[in-house]
């Protein structure tokens, strides 16, 4: 076999699991081929045995994977003269609808090392389940490797009467790619880990009670987050009263409702291929993205098909206009709502009136008191900011949301006319029927979750529709000031340059020669009739989102002009990061 060419080489690990009886409330039969299958390629010996025959019975729905359905896969390499990668994936022989279910999951590690988990949901027969997917041609070294699969049905989420008394059939199966030793094999970062200020608390849902509970902060079994599996890493900052308590508080605390202040969800750093740099009008498309460390060297594409790292993770510290090295930002936190409450005691919850009717200087002080002591413990000056949204960091959440690991589709729209915060019709952010009179009646899975960035409880709410949004995004005038306009800013009390995005005058809203690549205008503009009308001469400050009234032309995507004053459908959004 020559050493220039690349050979893959699919091998049937042969484990037929073959699960006959009730999935979710009946006994399992668990019964497993045993596979001890050997192939050599020029000296290079890779053997797979998948182990004996397993018999499960009564298996009920599990608040832990470890109370599940296991699998243990041995994999050995020895050496020789090529480098080999290998991925693992399942195929859905037979396989009933009604298992197509968020709640049945699966989860692979290697040598008791997580590497990637997932659902079942969407899924058909057929199907062939990649579980691998980040971290693609696992490297295989000259030893043997452990990995163990585990699928369960998961206690938290689990809903569906009809997942009872099904039946189904799956296959476990490998592809072994053979490299030359020159020839690196390709592995997918993971995120960077959410950076918390102090006094903000991890949270996870918890399904069975409906209510948000302190995460694990290490985040062993994706106990917090999981961006592969669209489950953004949430947090919040609660009342002063009420913090030390949760600080301390043991994994799987509740964390009481009237004891939080604001919602936040981390964005990490990522790099994405640019696909429209000339601003053409193009169909809407997933977004590739990669995660990157703040470590890596900085992707500076300009053309289509390379890549660039989003510029949003660049924060300015010093407002010089040169990235330094240590500008570099592991990622930020976003307001999972737009914000409520009044300027002098904001809110970012859920089921509360946005504020609107302030200008843009009005709305920027507003989001400014979340680094204040009244939601955060002191960390010392100048390592935590807040402040309101920019049009770049608007443009990362809106390009994460169209990649893979968000919903990758539109964003349903918050269509109450009231401004409320988290509403997707008559559904709030985690599905509850809301009547007329405002009373939270019974829950309806899958309905208020479509409004958010992920398609479930994890993501950020009210990007489409609810109230518009200003973002500091602004135009420069003709003599290469900026356009303050009835924005409450002046050259007196205008914030330091790191705080917004400049762009360049112009006199059409149509000129979007003058968008940045990033900032989710001139790449998407018109991406799901979403409206477009670029800031100009008369109107020099960006808003986002559309409000209640706007239907199918709200959107992550949508943009208009306006001239920085108070209106009363626009408010503003928060975003922190530790710099």
């Amino acid at each position: 076999m020559s050493r220039e060419n690349k050979i893959k080489i699919i091998i049937s690990i042969v484990c037929t699991i073959l699960l006959i009886g009730g999935v979710t409330y009946a006994a399992w039969n668990f019964l497993t081929e045993k596979t001890n299958v050997t192939m050599i390629i020029d000296g290079d010996q890779i053997s797979f045995n998948a182990g004996s025959d397993i018999t499960i019975e009564n298996i009920l729905p599990v608040y832990s994977m470890n109370d599940g359905v296991t699998k243990d896969i041995e994999i050995y390499k020895q050496n020789g003269n090529y480098t080999a990668g290998i991925n693992l994936y399942l195929n859905l022989k037979t396989w009933p609808s009604a298992l197509s279910s968020a709640s049945f999951r699966w989860a692979l590690y290697k040598n008791g090392s997580y590497l990637y988990s997932g659902t079942f949901a969407g899924t058909k027969q057929g199907n062939n389940i990649k579980l691998t997917s980040n971290t693609q041609n696992i490297n295989l070294e000259a030893n043997k490797d452990t990995y163990k699969l585990y699928m369960w049905i998961d206690a938290y989420q689990e809903s569906n009467i009809n997942m009872m008394n099904q039946t189904f059939t799956v296959s476990l199966y490998g592809q072994v790619t053979f490299y030359d030793t020159d020839n690196p094999i390709a592995s997918e970062t993971t995120p960077n880990a959410p950076e918390l200020a102090d006094g903000m608390i991890p949270i996870k849902y918890n399904y069975v009670i409906d209510e948000w509970v302190k995460a694990d902060s290490s985040n062993t079994n994706n106990d917090w987050y999981d961006y592969y599996n669209k489950i953004w890493a949430n947090a919040v900052m609660v009342t002063s009263d009420t913090r030390d308590t949760y600080m301390n508080a043991s994994v799987g605390t509740t964390i009481n409702e009237g004891d939080i202040l604001a919602y936040y969800v981390w964005i990490p750093r990522y790099r994405y291929v640019l696909f429209n740099t000339g601003f053409e009008s193009v169909s809407d498309r997933e977004i590739q993205i990669e995660f990157e460390k703040t470590t890596d060297t900085i992707s500076s594409g300009t053309q289509n098909g390379e890549y660039l790292s989003h510029p949003a993770f660049w924060w300015d510290n010093n407002s010089d206009g040169v990235r330094d090295a240590d500008e570099e930002l592991a990622g930020f936190w976003v307001g999972k709502f737009e914000t409520s409450g009044t300027t002098s005691s904001p809110r970012i919850k859920p089921n509360m009136n946005s504020v609107v009717s302030q200008n843009v200087y009005n709305l920027f002080n507003m989001n400014k008191k979340f680094q204040t002591t009244d939601y955060l413990t002191e960390t010392g000056s100048g390592t935590v900011d807040t402040h309101m949204m920019k049009n770049m960091e608007w443009g990362a959440v809106a390009y994460l949301s169209r990649s893979k690991y968000g919903k990758n589709a539109e964003i349903s729209i918050n269509n109450n006319s009231g401004f409320i915060t988290g509403r997707q019709g008559n559904y709030t952010y985690n599905d509850f029927i809301v009547s007329d009179g405002n009373i939270t009646l019974n829950k309806e899975a899958g309905t208020g979750v479509l409004a958010s960035t992920t398609g479930n409880v994890y993501g950020i709410y009210d990007m489409s529709g609810g109230a518009n949004e200003y973002v500091m995004g602004v135009e420069k005038a003709s003599d290469g000031t900026i356009q303050y306009q009835n924005s409450g800013f002046n050259a007196s009390n205008m914030v330091e340059s790191k705080y917004y995005d400049l762009y360049e005058y112009g006199t059409s809203t149509s000129d979007y020669s003058r968008s940045k690549l990033g900032d989710a205008t001139g790449e998407t503009r018109n991406w799901y009739s979403d409206t477009q009308s670029f800031i100009y001469s008369s109107n020099g400050w960006f808003v986002r989102g559309g409000n209640y009234s706007d239907g199918s032309h709200a959107g992550s995507f949508y943009f208009i002009d306006y001239n920085g004053a108070a209106r009363v459908f626009i408010g503003a959004r928060a975003v922190l990061l530790l710099s």
